[in-house]
Order: structure tokens, then sequence, then C-alpha cells
């Protein structure tokens, strides 16, 4: 329980059969996804959550055994914790954009057609992003704008947006296989229809 017996946060079952918490910060209901949890394990992160909010809410410090659980628990959910508004985020000194992208072209053995591809993305990721902000800091905020600029700001037809950022979506994939980024910001972006009907043409018998 929190402060004056209300539940500050609670577990809610989705459909696909994975846990998230939802959480009273500030007076505002936050969702914390944490992927899948299970019986004692989920109730263990719902109850150090729910001491984390309530001294939130009390403009207190957490005890001494919240706040050694906070600083061992990994920096997936660390994150997701901060953008909920319930801890600073962590000191990173990370990886920046330009380094990732370097590290990720050096892997990559693609195509002529494909390569053009991979380098057009990069240019623009550079271009809105910038080559020099932290990785750790880009967020779905950032992605969904990054899609909305390629289309509306920079007039690229629907099927070389989806192009971009599908390899968007590859490149920070890979970035959290190699432990650069803590989760990828465009693993939810709308891809959209990679085919041109304008170059489609119908050809008679």
């Amino acid at each position: 329980m929190g402060l004056g017996g209300i539940d500050m946060a609670s577990l809610v079952r989705d459909p696909c059969g994975q846990k998230r918490l939802l959480v009273i910060v500030r007076g505002q209901r936050r969702t914390i996804r944490r992927g899948k949890m299970y019986g004692k394990q989920a109730e263990a992160v719902r109850a150090k959550v729910e001491v984390v909010a309530t001294a939130v809410a009390a403009g207190t410090s957490p005890d001494p055994a919240t706040a050694a659980w906070l600083g061992g628990i990994d920096d997936r959910l660390h994150a997701r914790l901060a953008r909920a508004g319930l801890v600073g985020p962590r000191a990173q000194t990370g990886t920046t954009l330009a380094r990732l992208l370097d590290n990720y072209f050096r892997t990559i053995n693609v195509k002529p057609g494909t390569a053009t591809t991979y380098r057009q993305t990069r240019r623009s990721l550079e271009e809105h992003i910038g080559s020099t902000r932290n990785g750790n800091d880009i967020t779905s905020l950032d992605a969904d704008g990054f899609r909305r600029w390629l289309g509306e700001d920079q007039g690229l037809a629907e099927p070389t947006v989806a192009k971009r950022i599908k390899t968007a979506r590859q490149i920070f994939k890979q970035a959290v296989r190699w432990k650069l980024l803590v989760e990828n910001p465009f693993s939810e972006v709308k891809t959209g229809s990679q085919t041109n009907r304008a170059r489609m043409f119908f050809v008679t018998r």
C-alpha cells in the first residue's frame, strides 16, 4: 500500500501473457513494461516499485534496502523507471550515434543497392537526430519524429520512408545485441508499405 492506503503499483497481464506495471506517479498513472515476469518475481518487482512510488509521492528517498535494489537492477528496467518519473537517469558514458553507426557499417557486407539505402539512412539519422547524440538518450518519441520528418519535411515517398525505418530498426537492434544500447527506440515504429504503386503499370497480353 502507498500513501493513505492507496495502491501505488499494480500488475496487469497483457493478452500475450506478459505483465506490465501500472504505477501512480504524482497523480498520473504510468505504464512500465518489464517483459516476461512470473509469479514471485513479478510481485517482488511490483512491491519494490510501489515503495519507490510512495517515496516519490512523499518527496522522500526510498529506504536503504530499496535504494540498494535500484542500484542493482539492469539498465533496461532502470531506464523504464526513469521514463516513468520514479528515478533519475543513470549516468551514461554511452556510445554516440556516430560511433554506433561506425560499428555497424564495419560489420555489414551487403549488395550495392542495399548499401546505398544504408548510407542514405545513416545520413538521415545523423542529420535529424545528431551524430553526437548519446545512443541511450534516443527515445521512441525521437524515432516517431524521425519517421514524420522523412515523410512530411523531406517529402520522401512512403516506400522510401519504410525502407529507411526498417534499416534504422535493424541498426539499433544490432546495437542492443552488442549491448551498446539498452533498448531499440525503433522497435515499434510503423514501417509502412515498401511498394511504390506509382511505378506499377498494367501489361497487356
